[in-house]
């Protein structure tokens, strides 16, 4: 499967201190922001901008809103890759966007289907490049409705692309399934965590991520399907939505999903 790469790229900065090395940290954020709907890229952007990620994952996306997000967004490095294109549409992919340098972006097939359906299920993988070495993000989009053996299998492919690659790895995306889930089994049976589990108690808000069908505004979201999973090699220093209680309207303006973010940190080496 083919990835296209836009824009240019920056270098992320050094991990010294007064010649003291520090943990390094690492901020993801996934959001699946249902870009077949139109995307209103200067509030979008806003909102990612303020949580200052170091790698954006985005589902339901088309390449040149992409484009145009990681431009609002100063962003120097995106890749996207194609999902499916409806009859009469345009095509919907997902996106990795990162102000870093990204190297050795590859795509995966999840969950094979004709390229005009919505049934197709890809992941996209790219090495962020920081001073401590390479961290692989990993952006998914599983099954959604009453699909849950699909989504087993395809959370199966999903490790089984992340151990072909061989690299601490790093997953976001919309599993479309709750948290008790079968899903959730195969990835911590490969050593994948929940990064809310992990973060320090009193740690972040919300625990549902997405609305169900009708009308959004004025209520929370009441499902939770979206996540950052981390291998236990990695310290989680918070997970949570990355927007305030007080910012929920305006989120349901943009997407029937809200803004997930984990900052995580490498344990020193002893």
């Amino acid at each position: 499967m083919r990835t296209q790469t836009l824009g240019t790229r920056r270098r992320l900065g050094r991990d010294l201190c007064n010649g003291v090395r520090v943990t390094v940290e690492l901020t993801v954020l996934t959001w699946n922001v249902q870009g077949s709907k139109g995307l209103d890229v200067a509030d979008v952007a806003a909102i990612v901008v303020a949580a200052r990620p170091d790698a954006v994952l985005i589902q339901e996306i088309g390449r040149r809103q992409a484009t145009r997000l990681a431009r609002a967004l100063g962003m120097g490095s995106v890749r996207w890759c194609f999902k499916h294109r409806p009859p009469g549409a345009r095509a919907e992919g997902l996106a990795i966007i990162s102000p870093h340098d990204v190297a050795e972006v590859r795509s995966f097939v999840l969950r094979r289907a004709p390229r005009w359906s919505w049934r197709r299920r890809v992941g996209l993988a790219a090495t962020v490049l920081n001073a401590h070495g390479a961290i692989d993000v990993v952006n998914v989009h599983l099954s959604p409705h009453d699909a849950s053996r699909d989504r087993v299998l395809e959370a199966q492919n999903a490790v089984d692309a992340m151990h072909a690659r061989g690299r601490i790895a790093i997953v976001g995306g919309d599993l479309n399934d709750g948290p008790d889930a079968p899903v959730h089994e195969v990835f911590r049976s490969a050593g994948w965590i929940d990064s809310s589990s992990l973060a320090p108690a009193g740690v972040g808000v919300g625990v549902n991520t997405a609305w169900r069908p009708g009308s959004r505004r004025g209520r929370s979201p009441d499902q939770r399907l979206d996540y950052i999973l981390v291998p236990d090699t990695l310290d989680v220093v918070r997970s949570e939505w990355a927007v305030d209680v007080d910012e929920l309207d305006r989120v349901a303006r943009l997407s029937d999903h809200v803004p997930v973010i984990a900052t995580v940190g490498l344990r020193p080496h002893r």
